[in-house]
């Protein structure tokens, strides 16, 4: 759905449409966001982005997109894509996965000499990963037997690679180990006693 961003550019491909989207607009964030909530609502979304000259407006539906297009000239097109959301959502978690540190460069901040600010890009890659790992949740069935938020199990095929816990502390903080940035992720899981 999204290449890999360079130059502060990125090609979207939502079924044989295609554009080009700037980093004016934090653009695995914003799809993000609409995709969990086009599932949580079960309603339409619209996302609009400036891709500095030209405008799209997406709608987003469980069973197809509509985009339309306003080019330099204020001249409009609309393209209708017969796409489920739940192959779009899953091609998008796929692309940030691939090109993980290149989406958490995409917004994070520079200091005066134009390196990255390494605490803000660590807050942008943990963003992604969470954002990411909400929309597997609600994709993967939000009332998973065990109770968990994001469920894990040997029989299971999911994102996470491990469970632990923190022995120091006499509660058991649960926490997950992010596949893509080693992140520990505190708060997700909520295990029941059997």
């Amino acid at each position: 759905m999204l290449s890999k961003p360079q130059f502060g550019w990125t090609d979207i491909t939502i079924g044989d449409w295609t554009g080009k989207l700037s980093y004016i607009d934090d653009v695995p964030v914003v799809l993000l966001n609409a995709f969990y909530n086009v599932f949580s609502n079960q309603k339409p979304e619209v996302v609009c982005f400036d891709a500095e000259g030209i405008n799209y407006w997406i709608v987003f539906d469980l069973f197809d997109t509509i985009i339309v297009t306003e080019d330099e000239n204020c001249q409009y097109s609309v393209s209708h894509q017969d796409i489920d959301i739940k192959e779009l959502s899953l091609e998008l978690c796929n692309d940030i996965h691939t090109n993980l540190e290149e989406w958490a460069h995409w917004t994070a901040e520079y200091d005066y000499n134009g390196s990255v600010d390494s605490d803000h890009f660590n807050q942008c890659r943990k963003r992604l990963c969470y954002d990411v790992f909400n929309l597997l949740d609600i994709l993967n069935n939000k009332n998973s037997e065990c109770g968990c938020v994001f469920q894990y199990d040997d029989y299971d095929t999911h994102y996470a690679t491990n469970i632990s816990y923190d022995w120091e502390d006499e509660d058991w903080d649960e926490w997950i180990v992010c596949p893509w940035c080693n992140t520990e992720i505190y708060g997700i899981f909520n295990f029941e006693e059997n």
